[in-house]
């Protein structure tokens, strides 16, 4: 019996390359790979204005820990508390 995402309990194991044979899956990565460009694209642009408005080192640190900041302090806990409930 071949296993399906409809029968998770078929003995025969799936391949890694079947989710992105689902469309769902791929519309998801697709989303999370342009969320990621744009983030990406935001951290650089803030970094370059800093720079232009600034060229106090400190500043344009500081405008990098800002973005960072939250991503770094809630990562962690909101993943244990994700695993908890």
């Amino acid at each position: 019996m071949k296993q399906t995402l409809d029968n998770p309990h078929a003995t025969a194991s799936l391949s890694p390359w079947s989710p992105p044979s689902h469309g769902l899956f791929r519309g998801l990565w697709r989303a999370s790979i342009t969320s990621n460009i744009g983030t990406w694209m935001h951290e650089v642009g803030a970094g370059r204005l800093m720079t232009l408005l600034s060229a106090s080192p400190m500043t344009v640190a500081l405008v990098q820990v800002a973005a960072a900041a939250p991503m770094f302090f809630l990562a962690l806990p909101a993943g244990a508390l994700g695993e908890v409930h």
